[in-house]
């Protein structure tokens, strides 16, 4: 029995090791070619700098922006947890994405908290109602903004168009902290391949969300 249980062991032991140095050859080349993308997206706006580890699927690219918007910037790259068979199923099966991160501090702090995320509904209908469509509707609604703040500031609009600019790139979510970082924008990683990249540069997007959506005008 104890014979049986060893060569179960041993086997188990053997296919977790193919399978993590098969996945440490495989991060080795994506890693390279993040990297390449995170350089394209920013290459006008600053310089990718050192990497940190902060996890086996997750690290941190220091930025140095030729622009003074931005302090301590840095990019924050969550992987699938491919390392972990377990993990990286769950992961799968959650349909979690793939994110990069950009947060840096302001050079002046938001007076306080704001989160923005962003969600999509999407409901469908019996099948003998589809057959009378004349009888549907639709109407095409803008932004709305739903506050427990009992006053009403005209400079909110400009920050509800910049994060309508900001829909271009399908930010995952956007926000502002009165602790470091100040500011912070993710969005999924595949979004960041040049072939996936929208017309207007992503570095141009996420300063026009910090530089005129910060609520310290508020």
């Amino acid at each position: 029995m104890w014979r049986f249980a060893l060569i179960d062991g041993g086997i188990a032991l053997g296919l977790f090791a193919v399978w993590y140095f098969s996945w440490r050859c495989w991060l080795r080349r994506h890693l390279r070619l993040i990297l390449s993308w995170l350089q394209i997206a920013f290459r006008r706006h600053g310089k990718v700098a050192e990497i940190q580890w902060l996890s086996p699927s997750r690290f941190q690219v220091n930025l140095h922006p030729k622009t003074s918007a931005f302090r301590q910037a840095q990019l924050i790259v969550q992987l699938a947890p491919q390392e972990m068979p377990f993990s990286w199923l769950w992961y799968r099966i959650r349909k979690h994405q793939e994110t990069v991160t950009f947060a840096a501090n302001l050079d002046a702090p938001p007076a306080f908290n704001l989160d923005v995320r962003n969600h999509r509904w999407c409901g469908t209908s019996a099948a003998d109602l589809t057959k009378l469509p004349k009888k549907w509707s639709a109407e095409r609604l803008g932004p709305m903004v739903i506050t427990t703040r009992r006053d009403w500031r005209h400079d909110i609009v400009n920050m509800m168009d910049a994060l309508a600019v900001s829909r271009s790139y399908d930010f995952l979510k956007i926000a502002f902290r009165k602790e470091a970082p100040h500011f912070s924008a993710t969005v999924a990683l595949n979004a960041m391949e040049p072939d996936a990249l929208a017309e207007i540069n992503v570095f141009d997007v996420i300063r026009e969300l910090a530089t005129h959506s910060s609520p310290s005008a508020f």
